[in-house]
């Protein structure tokens, strides 16, 4: 992106250039580029200054520059800016414009919790000052990112994703959920981390099931009829995870892949299994 959609005052706003020849090869300006900055139609520039070469060594015209877009420089909330940038190519003149609005950082709405804005900025936005009607305000705004999300046909809320993919497209690999902002763990295969048996005689349905947070050992029936959900982040290996499975004394036996013992059970996928299985993990 040669420049943000948006700046925001107080803060800095970076934005770039490409020098082409007329076949469209990239190619060092005749000279530096030079910029200007105007204020929605107002005729004088309100900053104005020469853009300088980035990562020389390795690039060819690539030009940037940064602003201080402040109020000190004569930025102003909610005013539109078009930066028109000017230079020669083989002694051709040239000229590119960019434009920003700019933003007060109150404005700036970001995807916070289950929803992609917060009662007090929409109020803010609003001009609502009074907390009477907050409870609907929170209803409506979860309404209507759940509408947003379901049109988009993806999370735009900021959480945590475990996907699964069929190959990788050449030497690609498209994710469904993005923005990424940080990976935990990336595999290409998926082992049999342990299995589990339930002996007991007088039971009459067994099940063990794991979720994104927990290992769920079910027994129906018997003397040993049990629900218990053991919390996986609470183990620091699959060795002390088998070692409370154990304690349980509900029947439950293990057969474990000793090479994987020393595995996060953070790792275990999401699986439902039934008396006797194999769970799988990545």
């Amino acid at each position: 992106m040669p420049c943000p959609n948006y700046g925001v005052l107080e803060k800095n706003l970076t934005f770039s250039i490409q020098a082409r020849s007329s076949s469209g090869a990239p190619v060092d300006a005749d000279s530096l580029p030079a910029y200007k900055v105007y204020e929605d139609e107002t005729g004088t520039e309100i900053v104005s200054g020469t853009m300088a070469l980035l990562d020389d060594a390795n690039t060819t015209g690539f030009y940037s520059e940064q602003l201080a877009v402040t109020t000190a420089n004569g930025y102003e909330r909610l005013k539109t800016y078009t930066i028109r940038i000017t230079t020669a190519i083989s002694a051709v003149s040239v000229a590119k414009a960019l434009s920003f609005i700019c933003m007060g950082e109150a404005d700036v709405t970001v995807a916070s919790g289950d929803a992609l804005t917060t009662t007090a900025r929409f109020k803010t936005y609003a001009g609502i000052t009074s907390a009477d009607d907050d409870t609907l305000i929170g209803l409506l705004i979860a309404r209507a990112t759940g509408a947003i999300q379901n049109y988009c046909e993806r999370t735009l809320v900021s959480t945590t994703h475990r996907d699964f993919y069929d190959g990788f497209s050449g030497d690609m690999l498209v994710l469904d959920n993005y923005p990424v902002t940080a990976i935990q763990m990336l595999s290409g295969a998926r082992q049999t981390a342990f299995g589990l048996m339930n002996t007991s005689t007088d039971a009459y349905h067994a099940m063990a099931s794991v979720t994104t947070t927990g290992l769920r050992l079910l027994v129906q029936g018997g003397d040993n009829a049990d629900d218990t959900t053991l919390t996986l982040a609470s183990y620091s290996t699959l060795t002390d995870l088998f070692t409370a499975i154990t304690s349980l004394a509900k029947g439950w036996g293990i057969l474990q892949n000793s090479t994987l013992n020393v595995w996060s059970p953070t790792e275990l996928l999401v699986f439902i299994l039934q008396s006797v299985s194999m769970i799988k993990a990545c």
